[in-house]
């Protein structure tokens, strides 16, 4: 009687660490590909956007792309490796002159918790200020950015929040009143009271183009002077109820609930670049916590040598002028730059406490990525080959 041992492999949770075992039981520890145990195949496209704006030549935006590509494919190995899946294969497929990531997970029992940890993008943004004055043609472009988003509201109405979760880097801000008369609103609503007086519950109304409001410094006298900022550009909203209470002055008037989404007519912050490379997660290296030098928490961004080249030259080229750092889309902090920092740190002071500050750290170590992915298919893949299959070409090959 001949014995067989088969080497297996295991799959450590805890030290997420696979192991080879000598086993008798080798066909069922043996790690079965997607072809035999199936699985499901997730493509995701990654929005390369802002760097298009920025990088106008061919060859440069080529090897931006390339290294964006790097880093995602690194960032989602290991945050596959976290869900303790032994079978799984990630790799770039050209199509069309698109490249997609492809991810493909067998055995695994928690679909959604794949694709949320998968896609889960916490993009590190430094932005300046806009010097540039809006042109017809950045309006019109506006415009029509205003009509894609008016798309995807009317089509999933009842999930705004999540579809313009982090928009607000690109002056695209949602807004939820939850119970205000028409004196409480911004200047679109006052003006045009009809607006939300004749509107359809439920419905998605827009795009109304126009003043949305109107914002005045708090150490400027512009209620008089006339000095505020006026936001102009395009808004939609959906009322969801429409009840009787009182002003401001205590007298009778309706109160509205409703939600809105305001795409300005301009970018009033664009990515802050050196002339050449954009500042961005693209060179981070990891956060951690620290404390200021008033005593309260910050997070420290850390960049990697070339990020603190970057970070070093646009801070020289822009003192005294505010730089903003956006997290997953979120305004955090814009302070003014007083000399340049060529540390190859940046420190985020957003009033934290200890256990915020250390949640952020923790957020941007586990899910910065350069650029945002986008689930373009997911797809259920068939096993090819049964394990009966299987076992028969592995004893055939010990004949």
């Amino acid at each position: 009687m001949i014995f067989v041992a088969f080497v297996g492999r295991t799959f450590d949770p805890q030290t997420g660490t696979r192991n080879f075992i000598l086993t008798s039981n080798g066909f069922s520890h043996f790690r079965k590909g997607l072809d035999v145990s199936g699985g499901t195949r997730l493509v995701y496209k990654i929005s390369y956007d802002k760097y298009e704006k920025v990088y106008t030549n061919a060859t440069e935006l080529a090897a931006v792309k390339q290294t964006i590509e790097t880093i995602i494919m690194k960032n989602i190995d290991s945050r596959i490796s976290k869900l303790g899946v032994s079978d799984y294969k990630a790799y770039v497929q050209k199509l069309d002159n698109q490249n997609y990531i492809v991810v493909e997970i067998g055995g695994i029992a928690d679909l959604d918790q794949a694709k949320e940890l998968i896609g889960k993008t916490l993009e590190l943004e430094f932005k300046l200020q806009n010097p540039e004055n809006p042109t017809a043609t950045t309006i019109a472009a506006r415009k029509t950015l205003a009509g894609k988003v008016l798309a995807e509201v009317k089509k999933d109405p009842d999930h705004i929040s999540a579809l313009l979760e982090g928009r607000m880097s690109e002056n695209i801000y949602h807004s939820i009143y939850t119970g205000n008369t028409l004196d409480q609103l911004p200047d679109m609503y006052k003006n045009n009271p009809k607006l939300l007086a004749d509107a359809e519950i439920g419905k998605v109304y827009g795009l109304i183009e126009g003043n949305y409001a109107t914002i005045y410094p708090q150490t400027d006298n512009a209620l008089t002077q006339g000095t505020g900022v006026k936001l102009d550009g395009y808004t939609m909203f959906r009322v969801v109820e429409r009840k009787e209470g009182k002003d401001l002055s205590g007298n009778a008037s309706t109160i509205y609930v409703f939600e809105d989404v305001f795409v300005q007519d301009r970018e009033t912050r664009i990515p802050a670049t050196d002339g050449q490379n954009i500042l961005n997660g693209a060179y981070f290296k990891f956060a951690n916590t620290s404390t200021s030098e008033m005593g309260e928490p910050v997070v420290v961004i850390n960049l990697d040598d070339k990020g603190k080249e970057v970070f070093c030259n646009v801070t020289q080229a822009n003192i005294q002028k505010p730089m903003a750092i956006f997290v997953g889309g979120n305004l955090l902090t814009a302070p003014n730059i007083q000399s340049k920092i060529c540390g190859g740190t940046a420190e985020i002071n957003g009033s934290f406490t200890v256990d915020s500050a250390k949640q952020l750290s923790n957020a941007l170590n586990e899910g910065t990525l350069p650029a945002p992915l986008i689930l373009m298919q997911e797809e259920k893949i068939n096993p090819s080959l049964g394990v009966n299959a299987l076992t028969g070409a592995l004893r055939a090959g010990l004949a």
